[in-house]
């Protein structure tokens, strides 16, 4: 895991945690929030078509299964562990990484199942 993360910045700048909003963070909000910005992102057919958009948006791209995961995953050089059937750093399934720089690239498990787990009713 070294590797993932020798070049974090760590920050030296005293923050006032008390005098922060971080309703954000509340879950509802943040649960709401999160699939806007994912159902947002440009959809990729594969790893190769991600690439090629991930310069100019956030792009999704859906993994089918936990073996689907831990290729695409690699593919891209991310942490491609899991703990109990689900992508270690997921949020309700989606592993979410910044690709040249400023956009995401969200790894996410196919639409319905984003659906039943964002409790999303179409």
């Amino acid at each position: 895991m070294g590797k993932q993360i020798e070049n974090v910045a760590v920050n030296k700048k005293d923050i006032k945690w008390e005098s922060e909003d971080l309703s954000y963070l509340e879950e509802s909000t943040f649960r709401r929030n999160y699939w806007e910005i994912i159902t947002a992102a440009k959809v990729a057919k594969d790893t190769k078509n991600a690439m090629n958009l991930i310069g100019s948006s956030n792009v999704i791209l859906t993994y089918n299964d936990l073996k689907d995961f831990v290729w695409k995953a690699k593919y891209f050089g991310i942490m491609h562990d899991e703990r109990a059937g689900v992508p270690r750093t997921a949020y309700k399934g989606v592993v979410e990484v910044k690709v040249k720089g400023k956009n995401s690239l969200f790894l996410a498990p196919p639409r319905d199942k984003l659906e039943q787990d964002f409790s999303i009713s179409t």
